[in-house]
């Protein structure tokens, strides 16, 4: 049942609820922490297993525009809604 509810598109944000709590999460961190957190504590915090599953969460952020990620740990940035 998860599942199923986890694949429904957010509208406002093209977005699946998944996704929508990953990019809360990440928000969430970095304006706490000052520091994007890691894959395995956005595993944890979306209770799901495994880092690849964090990593197609956060592709799929990328790739609709959300955020930035480099090829290193903790550089999942956000992207400022004016920016290219």
């Amino acid at each position: 049942r998860r599942i199923a509810s986890a694949n429904v598109v957010d509208g406002r944000f093209g977005l699946t609820a998944v996704q929508r709590q990953a990019l809360d999460f990440i928000a969430t961190r970095i304006a706490l922490d000052g520091v994007s957190p890691s894959y395995r504590e956005i595993a944890a915090a979306l209770r799901v297993c495994g880092k690849s599953t964090v990593h197609r969460i956060v592709r799929a952020l990328a790739e609709r525009g959300y955020v930035r990620h480099l090829s290193r740990s903790r550089s999942i940035r956000l992207v400022e809604p004016d920016s290219p």
